[in-house]
Parts: C-alpha cells; sequence; structure tokens
C-alpha cells in the first residue's frame, strides 16, 4: 500500500494525512505553511490549524524563521512507523495537485486536436498558448519548461512534444 493511503488509514482522509505526505516527501524542507497548504491542496488556514495540532502532540518539529512558522517531520521515527529500513525509503515527492490538472488539461486538449484539419501553424501556437496557461503547475510540478520560441511558431511542436514526454515520465507512465 502507497504512503498516501497508509496515512489515510492512520489519519483519516484531510489535512492531516495530506500535510504528512508533503513533509515526509518533500526534500524541500523544513516547509512553511503556504508551501505545505498548496502541495495538500487545502486552505492555508485549515492546513495552519493541522501543523499546528501537529507540532503540539510531537510528531513534526515547528521553528520560527523570522515572521513564518517552518515545519519539518521527523523522518526516521515516521520511517520506524511506517516498518521503512530509513528515512531514504520514502517515495519521492510529487506535486500530485499541480501535475494530475495540467496533464488531464494537455490529454483533453490533445484529443481535441486529433484528426482537426486545421493547419500545423495554429495548432502549434494554440499548444504554445496551452502551455503559457499551464506553466505555474507544471513548474510546481517540477517539469522544466524549455523556452525556445522559433520566429517560426510550428518549431514550438517539438518543444510541446518535450515537455508532454516530461510529463509522463513525472506520472512515472510508459510513453
Amino acid at each position: 500500500m502507497n504512503l498516501s493511503f497508509r496515512l489515510r488509514h492512520l489519519f483519516g482522509p484531510g489535512g492531516r494525512s495530506e500535510a504528512m505526505r508533503v513533509l515526509l516527501t518533500c526534500p524541500d524542507g523544513p516547509l512553511d505553511t503556504a508551501r505545505i497548504a498548496d502541495e495538500a491542496g487545502f486552505a492555508k488556514r485549515n492546513v495552519s490549524d493541522v501543523l499546528t495540532s501537529l507540532a503540539k502532540s510531537g510528531v513534526i518539529k515547528a521553528a520560527w524563521a523570522g515572521n513564518e512558522r517552518h515545519f519539518t517531520a521527523y523522518r526516521e521515527r515516521w520511517a520506524l512507523l511506517l516498518g521503512l529500513a530509513g528515512p531514504a525509503e520514502m517515495p519521492s515527492f510529487v506535486s500530485w495537485v499541480h501535475l494530475l490538472p495540467a496533464a488531464l488539461e494537455i490529454v483533453i486538449w490533445l484529443d481535441e486536436k486529433s484528426g482537426t484539419a486545421e493547419s500545423e501553424y495554429l495548432i502549434a501556437s494554440q499548444a504554445s498558448r496551452l502551455m503559457d496557461r499551464l506553466n505555474r503547475d507544471l513548474e510546481a510540478a517540477d517539469i522544466d519548461l524549455p523556452r525556445r520560441r522559433s520566429a517560426h511558431v510550428t518549431a514550438y511542436l517539438p518543444v510541446f512534444a518535450e515537455t508532454s514526454s516530461a510529463l509522463l515520465t513525472r506520472l512515472g507512465v510508459a510513453h
């Protein structure tokens, strides 16, 4: 059973399990409330309450950095609780809340464009606009967006294919 489901069994579905998933898997720690809330897909206020509760119970560590509280999971303790040999066995972080909506939009767009009679120029232009619209989610999901803008719009299609391929790789889907 994967980590997300195990945490949901432990805490129930909701903010606690998602905040812990982010804290246990994200390599960029310690993390502030805004980052955890964004990656968990919950409101900052709700996540703040969850993190305060978890810190008071001693299952995570909280420290002030300026005017922000930063949180860290006790990965060694959690690895032991989860029956792992150590923190290195924790699954790697995936920004699902950003990755899946971007993937869905690309799939829907590709489905709409299949068999179209539109010119390559028009399709490339629309692909470029789609990627511009998905830029924040793709970057948050750690998908590098090539910045190659050619004078000829159709040159964007290989960039679109490269970005789509990176997204599929991040999803762990063979392509």
